[in-house]
């Protein structure tokens, strides 16, 4: 009987210690299982991050290539803008000279014109701007006179000392400004030939 008592005693014994190892067991198994599990979430982090890092990698790869992309098409858009300055430069350029080309056609032509059919010869002497800043307009030669010229204009009558006539008059009328003097009698009477000659053609004319 005695013996049944320690069998019993001893059958007790281990199945509160196969409790005791299961419960450690589940305990151990749980831990595990939880370690698991996390070292799962970590990894699963550790590749969204990987993934996050090669997508931004990838972004800012493209940014980069679209930014070169601008910088290539504004260089390109400086380029046409100037190469259509430089058109408009060249396009002004040629009509500036067609212009200087008309224009000095014109003038020759004018110079030919004159020169073919020279306008008669007459006492009209247009506007004279004087050598001491005076003009006179709608100029007429009334009188040749030694010192000077007598002229009707827009202003009145006024009588021109030779030195202050402008190099062609002087020359016309036969003034020497290298060695000025005044004219001789025969000059005189030479000049007021022609501007009489000339008043009464004029007159015959009805002008």
């Amino acid at each position: 009987m005695k013996y049944v008592y320690i069998i019993l005693i001893l059958a007790m014994g281990g199945g509160g210690y196969y409790l005791l190892y299961m419960k450690q067991a589940d305990e151990i198994t749980l831990q595990t299982n939880t370690k698991a599990k996390n070292l799962r979430t970590k990894k699963g982090l550790e590749t969204d991050i990987k993934s996050l890092t090669d997508v931004k990698t990838k972004l800012t790869a493209d940014s980069a290539a679209q930014k070169a992309l601008v910088d290539g098409l504004n260089t390109d858009v400086g380029g046409l803008q100037q190469n259509i300055e430089n058109d408009k430069s060249d396009t002004d350029q040629a009509t500036s000279a067609a212009n200087d080309a008309n224009t000095a056609a014109d003038t020759a032509r004018k110079h030919t014109d004159a020169l073919v059919n020279p306008p008669p010869p007459t006492n009209n002497l247009g506007t004279i701007a004087t050598e001491n800043g005076k003009t006179y307009e709608n100029c007429a030669l009334l009188k040749v006179e030694a010192t000077g010229i007598t002229i009707s204009s827009s202003s009145g009558v006024v009588q021109i000392y030779y030195p202050f006539l402008p190099v062609e008059l002087q020359q016309k009328f036969g003034y020497d400004r290298m060695h000025p003097a005044d004219l001789s009698p025969s000059q005189v009477n030479y000049q007021e030939a022609i501007r009489v000659q000339l008043s009464n053609a004029a007159a015959a004319a009805g002008q």
